[in-house]
């Protein structure tokens, strides 16, 4: 064994070297390579507590999905704009209560002439049970974030979280494509929830 590590040191020698170089270039950070090891070992370790018994397959899923969020985009988690239950910002509120009523959501996308147009969202509890007779659905509306579809999964969950946000208007060149709820991007992760 000792023999061997005394013919290897030189080998050794130049990859420390080189790995130096590319340190002075810009093109490879310590912290990145320490990081991917930390990656690997922890990728391992998981390997080894799924093989062993420890962990089942639904906690390895878990932490493969975990792994693998920081490539996902918001693209993949979206809810496209067809498939989405909106209101038309100028609608009566005695009609977008009916509407509310039908769609058993609890916030709902709105738009202006078209729905490529989405301008913010509205509250089914503000809707229903705020009592301001003449308004429109206009009067209700809420900002929220906007992202474009290529944001990773990752960024928008931390962006929605800090900004205490239930929905993102997902949109690109200033046209709406769909919408991503927490839900969504929590599903990334965990798989498909139930609802409740």
């Amino acid at each position: 064994m000792a023999v061997f590590a005394f013919l290897v040191r030189p080998v050794t020698w130049l990859l420390r070297q080189v790995t130096r170089v590319l340190q002075l270039f810009g093109l490879e950070s310590d912290d990145d390579g320490r990081a991917l090891l930390a990656r690997q070992r922890l990728r391992q370790a998981i390997a080894a507590g799924a093989a062993g018994g420890t962990l089942t397959e639904y906690q390895e899923r878990l932490a493969g999905n975990i792994f693998s969020l920081h490539s996902r985009t918001i693209a993949h988690a979206m809810v496209p704009l067809a498939e989405l239950d909106a209101l038309e910002v100028s609608t009566e509120i005695e009609e977008a209560r009916a509407q509310v009523r039908a769609g058993g959501r609890t916030r709902y996308p709105v738009y202006r002439n078209t729905p490529e147009t989405m301008i913010g969202v509205v509250s089914l509890f503000d809707l229903l049970f705020e009592e301001r007779p003449g308004l429109t659905v206009r009067n209700y509306v809420e900002e929220v974030l906007r992202v474009g579809p290529d944001a990773g999964v990752a960024q928008v969950m931390l962006r929605m979280r800090q900004g205490r946000s239930k929905l993102a208007i997902v949109e690109r060149d200033g046209k709406a494509l769909g919408i991503v709820t927490l839900k969504d991007l929590v599903e990334e992760i965990t798989g498909e929830l139930a609802d409740f």
